[in-house]
């Protein structure tokens, strides 16, 4: 509504516009971040884990390792950071939580945002994984929470509402 109303008060004409939402998924999020080399004693990984009767074999792990509350604290500071990209440089309202995108684009711009959004994460050494991105469209499912933005130009309405799967599970 944000963006509705900055419109407005610059004099844009919204008459036939519409606004999309979207989504996107990084894979291994954290093999994005590398690790201070001061902290790599504590990435020592034993692989494979307890195997017994065999020569135990290690490995350093330049990487973020996935379980780790550090990974978790430090991977925030990367999604932030796209986060403040995305919005800065592609002038996108996208909002990141962790791993997870959520992208709105003018229904007109035909998912230009959403692609120039993953060509700055390549740029960036990561990428998006696209069996799990969430093409722009009228209705978009961020975080179990499924938002509708068609009506947000018109009436001045963004819509809320669980995904299906939420509901079932708390009815069952």
């Amino acid at each position: 509504r944000a963006f509705r109303d900055i419109a407005i008060k610059l004099g844009a004409d919204l008459g036939e516009m519409t606004l999309e939402s979207g989504g996107e998924d990084m894979p291994d999020a954290y093999l994005l971040c590398p690790v201070a080399p001061s902290d790599l004693a504590f990435n020592v990984v034993e692989i494979p884990p307890g195997a017994k009767g065999k020569e135990r074999l290690f490995i350093i792990v330049y990487a973020m390792l996935f379980g780790f509350r550090s990974s978790v604290s430090n991977f925030t500071r990367f999604s932030v950071f796209l986060q403040s990209l995305a919005r800065r440089i592609l002038g996108l309202p996208v909002t990141m939580f962790y791993d997870d995108a959520s992208i709105q684009d003018l229904a007109s711009a035909k998912g230009a945002g959403q692609m120039a959004l993953g060509k700055m994460l390549q740029a960036l050494g990561g990428g998006f994984k696209p069996e799990k991105q969430q093409a722009l469209a009228a209705t978009s499912d961020f975080l179990g929470l499924v938002h509708r933005v068609d009506k947000t130009f018109t009436e001045g309405i963004v819509e809320f509402f669980p995904r299906e799967a939420l509901i079932t599970k708390t009815v069952d």
